[in-house]
């Protein structure tokens, strides 16, 4: 014991490598998602840019990305049963790969991108199913909050330095500017890569670097079973569990409203109150930039709150959850009553997003507390329904504006209906989890200590019977 302890105080624990590592994934992950969002601006300008390609080419080009994306967020079943290292590292490194050949398939033909960016949302879909169930393994329950709040933040802190970033590297005269940033994105993906398939494993017991004292503190506090493997996915339990539901319903509308920012708010600044290229880029990076705030208070903070166990766990993720639910649907349902106000809007919208960061200790953490076991798959499952909503949304809203005449006030009173529904959409998520959300584990999730003491039982009892009929 004495040796554990004295390695445990000289080197940094296991976990937490596993935890930076999936971290500084996500945060790639999202520097590839949103490259091109940047890029195709400088790929497209009238006086330099390369391709004539029209707003609507623009958009299913962007958008394709998610059609890939929604595809493949329920193979997290595969992580659960076998493993989440390869799934999730093949998933962060093979779309940089593909991110490198975007500039020589936009010499082909604007479809051979689209080809390319849905391959890259389909590996994209398997990293965070996949870190749901890794983490579950990996860390106890108490300390569970942290990484999936790392989740969030780091992936909105690759939008944050992806903006400025391309558009610098879009200035480079080598390689034709733009090509820089898709050669640069796909480039250190290298050495994370590296770092991944040389420190993590699957579990924590196939682990030959874990101390003997780390494993059994991981241990003691860890629901998830070995086990999985052979048993089958409850897939009928897990459509018909409310706790699943609470977390389906709560993504779906979470998702809504978040898409439609991050993709319909540049238009909406623009339209409404004609505010330029520079600042509405820089009023979007501080947007994530607000997130990603939001969320480093929120996690840590609700791992204190638990920690002192003043209310029960399922209370206190109900609470986080309304906080940034209600708050984001209360701000964004006044933005209407400010109207050309922009000062005023400005400071909704970023007071809006810096309350909805409080779901990193909200629903975000519940699935791996009542699904141990099954927390890729039932993360899966949700977030492959929330996932529509990133084409989805934006088609919505799309179909709410063109209906509006051209002038400035009816443009205005059009983007007053998209707030309402929004914020309709955001207090009926939040109503939805507080009445079904809960953290307690589901009987369908707990295959471990059942099963185990029944085989235990079993071979005892072989054993004894053996022993009686030897001295027989």
């Amino acid at each position: 014991m004495m040796k554990y302890e004295k390695i445990e105080r000289t080197v940094i624990p296991c976990r937490v490598i596993v935890g930076v590592l999936g971290c500084l994934g996500c945060t790639l992950l999202y520097m590839l998602r949103t490259n091109l969002s940047v890029a195709i601006i400088a790929m497209v300008d009238e006086k330099q840019g390369r391709y004539q390609w029209t707003q609507s080419v623009q958009g299913v080009i962007l958008g394709s990305y998610f059609y890939g994306y929604t595809l493949t967020h329920i193979c997290g079943t595969f992580a659960d049963r076998f493993g989440a290292k390869w799934m999730v590292g093949l998933g962060v490194f093979m779309p940089a790969i593909l991110n490198a050949f975007i500039p020589t398939a936009a010499d082909i033909h604007y479809t051979a991108v689209v080809v390319l960016r849905v391959l890259m949302g389909a590996f994209h879909g398997l990293v965070f199913s996949g870190l749901f169930s890794l983490y579950a393994k990996w860390f106890p329950q108490s300390e569970m909050n942290l990484p999936l709040t790392g989740i969030i933040f780091s992936g909105n802190l690759g939008g944050v330095l992806t903006m400025p970033l391309v558009g610098y590297l879009c200035k480079v005269a080598a390689l034709d500017g733009w090509p820089t940033a898709f050669y640069f994105t796909s480039f250190i993906h290298v050495f994370w890569f590296l770092l991944w398939i040389h420190l993590v494993s699957d579990r924590p017991e196939d682990s030959d670097r874990i101390t003997g004292a780390e494993l059994d503190y991981i241990m003691a506090d860890n629901k998830s079973s070995k086990n999985v493997r052979n048993r089958s996915t409850p897939w009928r339990s897990i459509f018909v569990s409310r706790a699943v539901w609470a977390s389906i319903v709560s993504k779906i509308c979470g998702s809504f409203g978040y898409y439609v920012l991050c993709t319909k708010m540049p238009t909406y600044l623009d339209t409404v109150f004609g505010m330029s290229i520079q600042t509405n880029s820089w009023f979007n990076s501080l947007f994530y930039a607000i997130l990603c705030v939001s969320t480093l208070i929120a996690g840590p903070l609700s791992t204190w709150v638990n920690g002192k166990h003043w209310i029960s766990l399922t209370r206190s993720r109900k609470n986080f959850q309304s906080f940034g639910m209600f708050g984001c649907c209360i701000c964004i349902g006044v933005i209407p009553l400010v109207g050309c106000n922009i000062v005023a809007v400005m400071c909704l919208l970023l007071s809006g997003i810096f309350l909805f960061g409080s779901i990193a200790g909200g629903e975000y953490a519940c699935i791996p507390e009542y699904a141990p076991n099954y927390s890729g798959t039932v993360y899966g499952v949700a977030s492959t329904l929330a996932s529509t909503t990133g084409f989805m949304g934006p088609q919505i809203v799309g179909l709410l504006l063109d209906h509006g005449v051209r002038d400035g006030s009816s443009v205005r009173h059009k983007w007053d209906i998209v707030w309402y529904l929004s914020a309709a959409i955001y207090g009926f998520g939040g109503a939805y989890f507080e009445i079904y959300g809960t953290t307690e584990p589901q009987t369908w999730a707990l295959i471990g200590e059942e099963s185990l003491t029944k085989e235990l039982n079993k071979d005892n009892n072989n054993k004894d019977n053996k022993d009686i009929n030897l001295n027989v």
